[in-house]
């Protein structure tokens, strides 16, 4: 029970009073593809201490998605006598994923998305997730891609010089091609 407390102030800014429930189940119903943008009210509402907001749910939920299965029954209790959406959760991580997919997303924003992702891969592992029905295909697919499209990759350019060494050291040193065996037609010109 001592988790609780920690639990209720790391959601707080994720439950937002005035959020629209229709939004949540649009969200849910349109497999998290093409929606309406998320009342900025509500976004501002949530980011108003930065990273704050994602950094204390994580602390929060991690406690649960490292239990085998002590308390983790408490945790889908809690979310059911406090009336929080665990929906509307994984819908506002959506937007913050979202963001990150159009090319006009700044820097901080980008974080926010990872952070949102990684939320919603530690939701995944706390026990129940399964039975609450938090996996969905697309949501999974699409923080996949912000992993993909964050971690570092080898520059082109380095490729380039890479392939060109390559090609330069199984050349011929004297500079001259392997002849190729001729073809039948010339084959049988050279014995007559």
């Amino acid at each position: 029970m001592v988790a609780l407390p920690g639990l209720g102030s790391g959601l707080q800014p994720w439950c937002p009073v005035d959020l629209s429930l229709e939004w949540v189940e649009t969200v849910w119903e349109l497999d998290f593809t093409e929606t309406e943008p998320l009342d900025p009210s509500i976004e501002a509402e949530i980011i108003e201490t930065g990273l704050d907001a994602f950094t204390k749910l994580h602390e929060s939920l991690f406690r649960f998605a490292a239990e085998e299965h002590g308390s983790t029954e408490i945790f889908w209790t809690f979310f059911a006598e406090n009336n929080i959406s665990h929906r509307a959760l994984v819908a506002l991580f959506y937007h913050f994923v979202q963001t990150v997919h159009k090319k006009n997303a700044n820097v901080q924003y980008r974080e926010y998305g990872l952070h949102a992702a990684g939320l919603y891969f530690l939701l995944l592992e706390v026990p129940g997730s399964v039975a609450n029905q938090i996996f969905h295909p697309v949501m999974f697919d699409k923080c996949i891609q912000i992993l993909k499209k964050s971690w570092p990759q080898e520059s082109t350019l380095s490729r380039k010089r890479r392939k060109e060494h390559s090609k330069n050291s199984q050349s011929n040193p004297r500079g001259h091609r392997k002849r190729g065996k001729p073809s039948r037609k010339e084959d049988i010109e050279v014995r007559k």
